[in-house]
Order: C-alpha cells, then sequence, then structure tokens
C-alpha cells in the first residue's frame, strides 16, 4: 500500500508540475540599460519595446506555437524610453483571451515612454536663463511646439515676451481689424 501511495503522489505531484509549467506566460523583459541583442530575460532585458514586441512576433509564427501557449508579458522597467519612430502593433502582435499578449510595467515600477526629442547643449545665457542653438529648427528642417524641463513646461523665446499677469491678452501681436482700411 505505501509503494502505491507513493507511486500515486509521484503521479500527481509530476501531473501538478505539468499543469504549473504551461500555466505560465512567457516572459520578456525590457529596461533603458538593455541591450536588443540580450535574450529579454530580467537579467539580459531588451532596450526596446519594438525588440520585445518583435520577439513576441516571432514565437508566435516561426517557433514551436507552445512557446505562447498561454500568452506572453512583456514587462517594462522603470525609466525613461526615448521613443525616437512610431511603435506600430499589428493583428499579429495580439493574443486571444486563451493566449494574451500583454504590455506591462514592471511591479511597482514606472517606465515613461517619451515620444520627445531629448535636446542637450543648453549654455547659460544671463539673467538665469538658459539658450542652444538647434541648427534643425534653423534650417527648417524640424520644428517644436512644446519644450519641458525636468517634467515642466517652458515657455519658449518668443516676440513679444511672455507676460505672466495677463497670459490670455499680452504676449501677443495684434493686427487691426481692418488692416487695408
Amino acid at each position: 500500500m505505501k509503494h502505491v501511495l507513493s507511486l500515486s503522489l509521484a503521479a500527481l505531484l509530476l501531473a501538478g508540475a505539468g499543469i504549473l509549467s504551461t500555466a505560465a506566460a512567457t516572459e520578456f523583459f525590457v529596461a533603458t540599460n538593455g541591450d536588443d541583442a540580450n535574450p529579454g530575460t530580467k537579467a539580459k532585458p531588451f532596450a526596446t519595446l519594438q525588440r520585445a514586441r518583435d520577439e513576441v512576433r516571432s514565437l508566435k509564427t516561426h517557433n514551436d506555437p507552445s512557446a505562447v501557449r498561454n500568452g506572453a508579458t512583456v514587462f517594462l522597467r522603470g525609466g525613461t524610453y526615448w521613443i525616437t519612430k512610431p511603435i506600430v502593433f499589428t493583428p499579429q502582435d495580439s493574443g486571444t483571451k486563451e493566449c494574451p499578449v500583454v504590455y506591462a510595467a514592471y511591479r511597482n515600477e514606472k517606465p515613461v515612454l517619451c515620444g520627445g526629442k531629448k535636446i542637450v547643449g543648453f549654455k547659460p545665457a544671463g539673467d538665469g536663463k538658459l539658450a542652444v542653438v538647434l541648427p534643425e529648427v534653423k534650417a527648417g528642417a524640424w520644428s517644436f511646439r512644446s519644450l519641458f524641463v525636468d517634467g515642466e513646461r517652458q515657455i519658449r523665446a518668443r516676440y513679444p515676451n511672455f507676460d505672466s499677469t495677463d497670459p490670455c491678452r499680452k504676449g501677443f501681436l495684434y493686427v487691426a481689424s481692418n488692416p487695408g482700411g
């Protein structure tokens, strides 16, 4: 009886281990200090969301379908990700109810996807102001409307100067309602 109980318990444990191993979703990690040549593990994360998306696509279409049988989760670690071009998701990136594909922040971390362009090279310009020359803007190849420093929107240099005492009326140039006559 003892041998039968041991064999039954071993079979139950093996079956349970099989259930647990197939129940876990495939996981990938993305971190600001990652490298897209990495395997996308927690210890060796990818650097970009695009690379993680491509790996999930690859598993779903080219490799063993059982690799994503229970879905895939892409965890973004905390930090700011500078997005230089659009990240495109297509129907092939979707999951199903039984096999979800999830992109999520890693536990208690705050990833920030920033579609802006990081501007560097500011130099003191007197009176506590900073300035930077942007050749692309000067050449008309690039323009922007908003400027943020340390997460706060800044007022760009302009003429006439911005007037905080009356921000809706002052600081703008006006033309006569009938400029020709």
